[in-house]
């Protein structure tokens, strides 16, 4: 299974054994910078333009996942954000809300032929 992020015409795959590893990704799809959160006890994955407020932004996860109430912290204003809304809730972006971008959770091979141009994540 895979995470398949489409950013704009640009494709890539994310495999959810990737995603198990490494639950928050700070990547690129095309020109787009986008974080990638996996949810191990769902098997869900989200896709955010991780571009806010004229920047980009780096995340990573604050403590340990816990489903809908896990919570990610930017490096670069500390401020918190509900993982599974991209929304912000403390610190100097409260309130903003990163972009969703479009994705679908497929086998890779259905992603694969339907995007036969598509990366794979980690390249």
């Amino acid at each position: 299974m895979v995470l398949g992020v489409d950013a704009d015409g640009a494709t890539k795959a994310y495999a959810f054994n990737a995603l198990a590893a490494q639950l928050v990704v700070n990547d690129s799809v095309g020109e787009e910078d986008v974080l990638i959160y996996f949810d191990n006890f769902t098997d869900t994955g989200l896709a955010f333009d991780r571009r806010v407020a004229g920047r980009s932004l780096t995340f990573r996860l604050e403590g340990d996942p816990a489903g809908v109430n896990t919570v990610l912290v930017d490096e670069e204003t500390g401020s918190k954000w509900q993982a599974f809304t991209g929304r912000a809730f403390e610190g100097e972006l409260q309130g903003e809300t990163m972009g969703r971008l479009l994705s679908h959770l497929s086998f890779w091979f259905a992603w694969k032929d339907w995007n036969p141009e598509t990366e794979l994540y980690p390249g």
